[in-house]
């Protein structure tokens, strides 16, 4: 196989699962009640980043502290439904390793660094659940991305809107 051909395959499969990834953000962070900014979501990025999800940040209490926690780990989560894995949430979580980094940061208030992870692993699990009852929305989102690079917030509301109710969800065929 020509190394070209092996570059291009390469980059579309990191391209799915970047698309995945930010889809899996985007679609939680709608279901969580937190939104998008008008940027919404995009693969196309300069910092050295594969994509980004602009999520509105939840007022700093600890509710929304715990919201933002499973958008975080939603990312790493979507990736591995996708690849019909499921990762201890303590792995990097295909490429989210910043993401569990934010995670872990954004539940600061709890001292007790065992009660910390523990929380963090329930809302581990809260990622995935809710990951999976929408697994349409980050299916269509995650398509959206890979053809347009980039969706706007009220794009990402829409897609979610419509796919409400939609368990497509096959353990991760």
């Amino acid at each position: 196989m020509r190394k070209s051909t092996q570059r291009a395959i390469k980059e579309a499969k990191q391209l799915r699962e970047t698309a995945y990834h930010e889809a899996g953000h985007a679609v939680a962070a709608v279901v969580m009640g937190l939104g998008l900014r008008k940027k919404g979501v995009t693969t196309l990025t300069t910092d050295g980043n594969l994509g980004y999800t602009y999520v509105r940040q939840p007022r700093k209490t600890q509710d929304g502290d715990m919201r933002y926690v499973v958008v975080l780990l939603s990312g790493g989560v979507a990736v591995g439904i996708l690849k019909g894995e499921k990762p201890h949430e303590t792995q990097d979580l295909y490429g989210a390793g910043t993401d569990l980094e934010y995670a872990t940061a954004a539940l600061c208030w709890i001292p007790d660094m065992e009660a910390k992870y523990k929380l963090r692993r329930l809302l581990y699990e809260t990622a995935q659940e809710l990951l999976q009852d929408n697994w349409a929305a980050v299916e269509a989102v995650a398509g959206m991305l890979i053809e347009c690079r980039s969706l706007s917030g009220n794009q990402v509301e829409a897609v979610v809107s419509q796919t409400r109710g939609q368990l497509q969800y096959k353990g991760g065929q």
